[in-house]
């Protein structure tokens, strides 16, 4: 039966630490392409910290308020890390594509995504897959994104980096962050940044990288 779609499912890993517009271009984009959208947000099992200010949950949330109409076209699961394991993190991925692809009956399945830098060299790990690469949209950068949610001073200056950090981020989304800093947790973050950002220039004016030697008891 002909169908309007190229792919039964495809399926988009990531972060999304936070969710921004490059990431919901990739995901509307394969809306388009396929009859159902798996996105599997990595890090679930990760404390709070600046790298990963967000639970999966509310990664979720974010994700499945950017698209309201999606409906059950948008499959949404959370992915553990397992550190010096990559071999369990690529058997959890298999697990939820197969889970979600055998109860749609899906068989033509893809993975979206770019090659952003080194860290995306996971899309070339599973080729049972088609890779449909998208193109970096609006070149967003969570990274990016997250200095400025934890430097208030930055944001508050009247420069406009307040409405840069909103708009960098779908509507559902920046009104979820905005939420956010209402809540202690957030400000425990803003001080944990703090401390990091002036721990590292104690290094700054060193001519080499500092290399601290530790070993486990």
């Amino acid at each position: 039966m002909n169908t309007p779609y190229s792919y039964d499912l495809l399926v988009f890993v990531g972060r999304f630490q936070p969710f921004h517009r490059s990431h919901a271009a990739i995901v509307s984009a394969a809306l388009g392409k396929a009859a159902q959208v798996l996105v599997l947000i990595g890090s679930a099992n990760t404390a709070r910290s600046t790298r990963n200010p967000f639970t999966a949950r509310e990664r979720e949330v974010m994700i499945r308020e950017s698209f309201p109409e999606a409906g059950e076209a948008l499959q949404i699961r959370a992915i553990p890390d397992y550190p010096y394991m990559e071999d369990l993190w690529l058997r959890k991925i298999q697990d939820a594509v197969k889970s979600v692809a055998e109860s749609a009956g899906a068989k033509r399945i893809g993975l979206v995504g770019h090659f952003k830098d080194d860290t995306s060299y996971y899309l070339r790990m599973f080729p049972q897959w088609t890779l449909v690469e998208m193109p970096n949209y609006e070149g967003r950068s969570s990274t990016e994104l997250r200095e400025l949610l934890f430097e208030p001073s930055v944001k508050d200056n009247g420069n406009g980096t307040r409405m840069l950090l909103e708009s960098a981020m779908p509507q559902a989304a920046a009104e979820f962050v905005a939420e956010f800093r209402r809540l202690p947790q957030f400000a425990q973050l803003v001080e944990e940044h703090a401390f990091l950002k002036a721990y590292r220039q104690q290094f700054a004016a060193y001519p080499y990288p500092p290399t601290f030697v530790t070993v486990d008891a």
